[in-house]
């Protein structure tokens, strides 16, 4: 492994996926107009980075049916929620990217450094840009929401990434990871939530085109 990195007492680097490593939000908020145009459950952009960033698909639903006067029934919550991603789908391939510096830094981290995704996404959604960017086999653990019982902003998620690290370090003879040990970055209020309330340290990054600067600054990448 050919990149160096200063700051040995963190061992364990867990990212977000949408609107962190992948610029995605805008597009889940597109995907869900078409998905819920027919209810009437139409709000501005703003409004869905304010109130639905970092939820999940039955929080968006919910939220979107009953702004669209609807009972968010199960019927119509599944079906807003299919509908939507169905569109995501058929997009998400074409239009999501991981920033190169990004991605490369992940391919060659040093052995004792432990990187994982920790999402409120399904696998589905996530793994095929993984794979696409060329860091899937890259990384020691993932943990997806369809992985967990509770999402973010619980910190069941964050919990569990701790869990697989360490899980992945012992396997290579290492000793377990602890909560101060682990770094989260994050963009969303409900991430930022889970991460802290799981006792990890988190950087809010804002965007994905913040992140590599961020691994410089902490003296992770350079």
């Amino acid at each position: 492994m050919s990149t160096s990195s200063t700051n040995h007492h963190i061992r364990a680097v867990f990212f977000d996926f949408d609107g962190t490593l992948v610029e995605s939000e805008r597009l889940h908020y597109e995907c869900w107009m078409d998905a819920v145009g027919p209810y009437g459950g139409h709000i501005t952009w703003p409004e869905y980075y304010q109130l639905l960033t970092g939820r999940s698909d039955l929080d968006a639903g919910r939220l979107l049916l009953t702004r669209a006067g609807l009972e968010p029934t199960e019927e119509h919550l599944t079906n807003a929620c299919q509908a939507k991603t169905r569109a995501y789908l058929a997009r998400f391939l074409d239009e999501l990217r991981i920033e190169k510096s990004v991605s490369s830094w992940i391919r060659n981290t040093p052995d004792y450094l432990h990187i994982g995704v920790v999402t409120s996404s399904g696998e589905h959604e996530v793994v095929p840009v993984l794979v696409k960017c060329g860091i899937y086999n890259s990384l020691s653990l993932s943990v997806y929401g369809n992985d967990v019982t509770n999402l973010k902003p619980d910190p069941e998620p964050y919990l569990l990434a701790i869990q697989r690290a360490t899980k992945a370090a012992q396997t290579q003879g290492e000793r377990a990871i602890t909560k101060e040990q682990c770094l989260a970055f994050e963009d969303s209020e409900a991430g930022i939530s889970s991460a802290v309330a799981a006792g990890l340290r988190v950087v809010e990054v804002g965007s994905p085109d913040n992140v590599w600067g961020i691994l410089v600054k902490e003296g992770l990448a350079g």
